[in-house]
């Protein structure tokens, strides 16, 4: 897990791999949320990500 705060623009965002979930973040959702900051979740996937970032441009073209 890796945690990224900017205190400028009041957010936090929480990287985590594949198959890392516990209740910490929970704790850090909780935490920042009383000091008004947006907590963005970011969670790996299990697809390639070639094959969905190519699919994704060639559709919004």
């Amino acid at each position: 897990m890796k945690v990224v705060v900017d205190d400028e623009k009041f957010v936090v965002e929480v990287w985590l791999m594949k198959g890392e979930r516990d209740n910490s973040i929970k704790d850090i959702i909780k935490n920042y949320k009383t000091k008004k900051y947006t907590v963005a979740i970011f969670c790996s996937g299990t697809h390639n990500l070639l094959d969905c970032t190519s699919a994704l441009l060639v559709n919004n073209i």
